[in-house]
C-alpha cells in the first residue's frame, strides 16, 4: 500500500513538472525554443504518465463516464480555441487521486523558483553590462521588462504564484521578516515589470494571512468562507453585467466603470467589445486577435483578448464551463479548511485581472477541486489549520 502511494505521488509530481517545464521553456528568451516535435514529445510523455496513473485508479462506472464526458468537452473546446489551459487543468484534476498536493507543490515551487532566479540574475547582469540588449515592451508610455521572459505579465504571474505556493505551504511557520522579504522581492520585480495584478494579489495575500495569524479575526472567518463559496458566481455575474452594459450607462455608474477598467488595465473595455460583437460562447471559440487594427465604438484596438478568468469562460471557453466552475467552487469551498478557503478567494480576486488561473499547472487552486472530489488527505484538507 505504501509503495503504491509512493508511486502515485512520483507519477503525479512527474506529470506536473513535465507540464510546467513545457510551459516555461517557450516563455523564456534565455532557453532554447522547443521545436514542434519536442513540444509533442513532452505532451506524449505527460499523457502516457497520466494514463499510466489513471489505469490503476479505481472508478465507479458513473464516475468514470462523467470524467470522460468532461474530458471530451474540454478537448473539443481547447481545439476550437487553440488554447489548452482548460484541458491541462482537466488532466491534472483527473489524475490527482491519492496524491498529497503539498508534496507536489514543494517540488513545483523549487523548479519555478530556480527558473525565475536564473532569469533575474541574467537580467541584473545585462542591466549593468549591456542594458540596450534587454527585451522590453511599452504600455501607456511605460517601459516594461519581463526579465528575459516573453512578457512582463508572464514573469509576474509565475513570481506571484510561486510566492503564493510558499505562503500556502509555510504560512503556519512563517515569521514576519519572511513575509517582509517576500513583499520586497515582489516590489523589486514590479519596478521593472509594471504588472499591477501580481503585486496586488501578493499584498492582499500577505495582509490577510498575517492578520489571521496574529488576531482571532472572527469577521474574516465569516467573510472568507462566503466568498470562497459564492465568489466565482459573483465574479461571473459582475463581469457579464458590466461587459454588456458598459456602452449603455452614464453618470456615476459610468465613472465607476471607468475607474474599475483603468485599475484592471482596460480589460473591461476588451471584454465589452467581445460581448457586444460576439456575444456569449457556449462551448468554445477563438476571439483573440493580434496585429490587426480594429475600430469599434470610436476606439481603435491593436489586440483583442480575454484577460480574466470570468470573461475567458463566458465569451471564449463557453458558458457551460462558467456554470461548472461556479458549482465546483461552491462544492469545494464547503469541504475545505479555512486556509484553503483563503487561497480560493485570492484565486478569485486574481481571476478579475488575469486568465492564467485557468491553467492549474501555473495557479494551483483549481487542484483543490480534485482533492475534494477524490477525498485526498481528508483529515488534512478539512482541518482549520491556520491562525490556531
Amino acid at each position: 500500500m505504501l509503495k503504491e502511494a509512493k508511486n502515485n505521488q512520483i507519477l503525479y509530481t512527474s506529470i506536473f513538472i513535465i507540464i510546467t517545464v513545457k510551459g516555461l521553456l517557450p516563455s523564456s528568451h534565455l532557453f532554447w525554443k522547443i521545436s514542434e516535435y519536442m513540444d509533442s514529445f513532452f505532451s506524449v510523455i505527460a499523457i502516457a504518465l497520466i494514463l499510466s496513473k489513471v489505469f490503476y485508479q479505481k472508478f465507479r462506472c458513473k464516475e468514470l463516464l462523467v470524467w470522460i464526458i468532461i474530458g471530451l468537452c474540454c478537448a473539443i473546446t481547447s481545439l476550437l480555441m487553440k488554447d489548452y489551459y482548460l484541458f491541462i487543468t482537466f488532466l491534472l484534476l483527473f489524475s490527482i487521486k491519492d496524491v498529497d498536493i503539498e508534496k507536489t507543490l514543494k517540488i513545483h515551487m523549487i523548479v519555478v523558483a530556480v527558473f525565475l532566479t536564473i532569469h533575474v540574475i541574467c537580467f541584473c547582469f545585462m542591466w549593468f553590462y549591456n542594458k540596450s540588449a534587454i527585451p522590453y515592451t511599452y504600455r501607456d508610455g511605460v517601459l516594461r521588462y519581463g526579465f528575459y521572459m516573453v512578457h512582463p505579465n508572464k514573469f509576474s504571474m509565475y513570481l506571484a504564484w510561486t510566492s503564493l505556493e510558499w505562503l500556502y505551504l509555510y504560512i503556519k511557520k512563517a515569521q514576519s521578516y519572511q513575509l517582509i522579504i517576500l513583499i520586497i522581492i515582489n516590489l523589486f520585480c514590479y519596478q521593472f515589470t509594471d504588472s499591477r495584478s501580481a503585486l496586488i494579489i501578493i499584498f492582499i495575500a500577505v495582509t490577510v494571512l498575517w492578520f489571521v495569524k496574529r488576531y482571532e479575526a472572527k469577521w474574516l472567518r465569516k467573510i472568507i468562507p462566503f466568498f470562497a463559496k459564492f465568489g466565482f458566481g459573483i465574479g461571473t455575474f459582475v463581469y457579464a453585467v458590466m461587459s454588456f452594459s458598459y456602452t449603455h450607462v452614464g453618470g456615476l455608474i459610468l465613472s465607476f466603470y471607468r475607474i474599475f477598467d483603468k485599475l484592471i488595465s482596460t480589460r473591461l473595455t476588451l471584454s465589452t467589445y467581445v460581448a457586444n460583437v460576439y456575444g456569449l460562447s457556449m462551448i468554445g471559440r477563438q476571439v483573440t486577435s493580434y496585429g490587426e487594427k480594429i475600430y469599434w465604438n470610436d476606439r481603435w484596438f491593436d489586440v483583442i483578448y480575454l484577460d480574466s478568468v470570468y470573461t475567458a469562460l463566458l465569451f471564449g471557453y463557453g458558458v457551460i464551463y462558467s456554470v461548472l466552475f461556479i458549482v465546483l467552487f461552491y462544492y469545494t469551498a464547503k469541504r475545505v479548511s479555512f486556509k484553503n478557503q483563503i487561497f480560493m478567494v485570492l484565486y478569485l480576486i486574481y481571476g478579475f485581472m488575469e486568465n492564467y488561473g485557468l491553467n492549474a499547472a501555473s495557479c494551483f487552486v483549481p487542484l483543490l477541486i480534485g482533492m475534494v472530489i477524490y477525498k485526498n488527505n481528508k483529515g488534512k484538507i478539512d482541518k482549520v489549520n491556520i491562525g490556531e
